[in-house]
């Protein structure tokens, strides 16, 4: 049975744009930056090129006090996509972008970023799944289980956290509005002295951004 929907699908919103919602939201930024560790007072800084430190890319979000630059909060974020034909796939979109998130978080940690978290969000739109019924069902057993095999700290440096994070929109409500949330830490960041090249760095990125 097919079904017309009233609002855009949660697995439709593009990464970038994802977590900037999520971070304009300020329910929605305390359960993706509201970690232990994580200051409460910090600001974020999503997008920030890496250029002036040598290297290509970008970090997801910068994180830190603009007080306290030699504590920086570095993270990557992947988007792991599940639509509504992924219900009868059973193959999860970007899956293959596990090592890739690996890898960018890896640069972050070589930089030597106070700490570095690797994020996979995992976005469901499980509206067509559930037949339109009101009801808040997510993901079925065996995609979490497809996910979450996929889901390991292989080729991720050792000093860097690794978060899951799985947003729902299983009734026909705006995304990131009527739906459920988790989050599960696969592993904790390392905290490390940060060097004195990037924490000048971050001033500056911080002064930029906040003039």
């Amino acid at each position: 049975m097919s079904h017309t929907f009233s609002h855009e699908s949660l697995a439709d919103v593009a990464e970038g744009d994802l977590v900037r919602r999520l971070l304009a939201d300020a329910h929605w930024r305390s359960r993706l930056l509201g970690l232990h560790g994580i200051p409460d007072d910090a600001n974020d800084y999503p997008e920030v090129l890496l250029d002036d430190l040598g290297k290509k890319g970008d970090i997801d979000i910068l994180v830190v006090n603009p007080s306290r630059p030699e504590f920086a909060t570095a993270v990557q974020a992947k988007r792991i996509k599940v639509a509504a034909q992924t219900f009868q796939t059973g193959k999860p979109n970007r899956l293959v972008a596990v090592a890739e998130l690996h890898r960018q978080t890896n640069l972050l940690v070589e930089l030597g970023f106070w700490q570095v978290f690797s994020y996979a969000i995992v976005v469901v739109d499980s509206r067509t799944n559930n037949q339109g019924e009101y009801r808040y069902d997510g993901l079925t057993t065996e995609l979490r289980t497809t996910i979450n095999d996929s889901l390991t700290t292989e080729g991720l440096h050792q000093d860097a956290g690794f978060i899951r994070f799985e947003l729902a929109q299983p009734i026909d409500h705006y995304p990131l509005g009527a739906g459920t949330f988790s989050i599960r830490l696969l592993r904790a960041p390392t905290l490390r002295p940060q060097p004195a090249n990037v924490t000048n760095w971050v001033s500056r990125v911080v002064a930029e951004r906040d003039a």
